[in-house]
């Protein structure tokens, strides 16, 4: 066997694990709308956000175990780290967010809290379409959608800006603050999309 032909199979690990963590976040974020249409069953969703969040964290340790075994990548070891770090936030926070909607016990979802969840959905693809390019490094790809994403994580900001203009005119403080934190989970996941597609853009010209 050839250099090549062991080093191919190394490279197809990586970005097999990049690609199921990318889908999962996929996963999690369609999983965050059902449970904005479904408000009677936010339990319900939120355990299922949690179990895409428990996947993501294996994904990751999957990746650290590679890395920490092998001596030949795809791209450079640290990249691989961070990339997998920065899809798995993106979970996480969308986890945290519905772990509030269910604790909190808000009996109506909050006003533009779809809105921003079909923000991260939309953000999500993008970025999952970047890391199917990256087998190729196809920058031309990677560079649009990372500008696609640039552009949604603004539209979230406004809508956030929106949200939370409306929330300090009602009379409920309790309910403003739960509120604000919920949002405040959902703007970080967009900030952690932003962040991934920035990556993955970074990977692409240190690579072409």
């Amino acid at each position: 066997m050839g250099l090549r032909e062991w080093i191919i199979p190394q490279e197809d690990r990586f970005f097999d694990l990049l690609e199921k963590g990318s889908a999962n976040v996929v996963t999690g974020a369609a999983l965050l709308i059902d449970l904005f249409d479904n408000w009677d069953k936010v339990a319900e969703y939120q355990k299922k956000i949690e179990e895409t969040e428990h996947i993501g964290d294996q994904l990751v340790h999957e990746i650290s175990v590679e890395l920490n075994k092998s001596f030949l990548t795809p791209f450079d070891h640290e990249d691989i780290s961070r990339l997998a770090g920065r899809i798995d936030d993106i979970i996480d926070y969308i986890d945290a967010a519905a772990q509030r909607m269910w604790m909190y016990k808000v009996a109506q979802a909050p006003k533009h809290g779809l809105a921003i969840a079909k923000i991260i959905r939309d953000q999500v693809k993008e970025i999952d379409e970047a890391v199917r390019n990256l087998r190729r490094m196809n920058e031309k790809t990677i560079q649009d959608k990372r500008i696609r994403v640039n552009a949604l994580e603004n539209e979230a900001d406004d809508v956030l800006s929106q949200a939370l203009v409306e929330d300090f005119e009602l009379d409920d403080l309790k309910l403003i603050m739960k509120h604000k934190e919920i949002y405040q989970f959902l703007e970080e996941a967009t900030d952690r999309c932003e962040d991934a597609s920035d990556i993955l853009a970074d990977i692409v010209m240190k690579n072409k």
